[in-house]
């Protein structure tokens, strides 16, 4: 991998070009049905360009794409964006993100930017993050989901998680399989509070099918266990 001399959107585009592999293009768009704009570029080359670029100071000037010209032009840029802005200090990340997450447009830019957002203690649980606004995109209010599953699962914010779930619209496939991903990982950690929630939450079926499933597939929990509580759950629920 070449050093890339200058910094800025169009020396950037340029240079993941040069990167993609056709084998790899295809790999990656058979994963990203819909997905377009898919050059080829596998992540680790995206991951060092990143630090490179933060390294060298210069990632104001990608940055600018953010707010000037017509947005990143591949799911590469985009998901590099994503990870030059991560590997910057914890406060700038947060200013960016309004700017940045309605760039995302698939399950895989979502998901690699959401688990290497740095998220402290201190810095809480941003509700402005969370879709708030029934009328937020799929992709936003994934990016709000994905975010909780890899940051918020405390035991002070389950009842938050919970009051918020039956409110997302899993019409979209993506948002639909996010929710019981999520669900599944607060079963991980807090196994009997999920159990009780899932007794009762209004959440639609094909939703708790799914979580159910997800529950099921977990390699933390005995399978016998897993299978029981699910049994209990569609049994209380069918009171």
């Amino acid at each position: 991998m070449q050093r890339l001399d200058t910094i800025d959107p169009y020396s950037v585009r340029a240079y993941l070009r040069s990167l993609a592999d056709p084998a790899y293009q295809r790999f990656k768009s058979n994963l990203l049905p819909g997905v377009s704009d898919v050059l080829g570029v596998k992540k680790p080359f995206i991951d060092r360009l990143a630090k490179e670029i933060v390294a060298r100071g210069e990632e104001s000037r990608l940055l600018s794409v953010l707010t000037d010209g017509d947005g990143p032009q591949s799911h590469e840029e985009t998901l590099l964006l994503g990870m030059v802005i991560v590997a910057l200090d914890e406060e700038r990340v947060f200013e960016l993100l309004p700017s940045y997450i309605p760039l995302i447009r698939n399950w895989a830019t979502c998901d690699s930017f959401c688990s290497a957002v740095p998220w402290s203690q201190e810095s809480g649980a941003p509700r402005a993050l969370y879709g708030e606004d029934d009328e937020a995109r799929a992709y936003e209010v994934r990016v709000a989901l994905v975010l909780m599953l890899f940051h918020a699962i405390q035991k002070e914010r389950l009842s938050w998680i919970f009051e918020w779930i039956p409110r997302v619209d899993t019409s979209h496939y993506y948002v639909h399989m996010a929710v019981a991903w999520l669900l599944s990982f607060v079963f991980k950690k807090y196994p009997q509070e999920t159990e009780a929630y899932l007794c009762c939450a209004k959440i639609d079926e094909k939703t708790l099918r799914k979580s159910l499933q997800k529950i099921r597939e977990l390699n933390s929990f005995p399978k016998n266990m897993t299978r029981d509580v699910t049994a209990r759950i569609k049994e209380r629920r069918a009171l």
